[in-house]
């Protein structure tokens, strides 16, 4: 996890290889009921609870961009 600060904004970048097979066309899985589907938002689920824990974060100005 690599983050900037630019102003007042906190940039995160979560970088997993799970996230790296998605394109910037689909970048969340096509399918929500198989087993990469799941692993994938496992993932995502745990990235965003270490922001959670790492910075002080307001949960209705946190945004997530593909």
């Amino acid at each position: 996890m690599v983050w900037k600060v630019v102003e007042n904004i906190t940039y995160v970048l979560l970088d997993a290889p799970i996230f790296r097979q998605q394109t910037k066309a689909e970048p969340y899985p096509t399918r929500m009921d198989d087993l990469d589907s799941a692993v994938y938002y496992s993932a995502w689920n745990s990235c965003i609870a270490e922001i959670m824990k790492r910075f002080p974060i307001d949960l209705c100005k946190l945004y997530y961009m593909p």
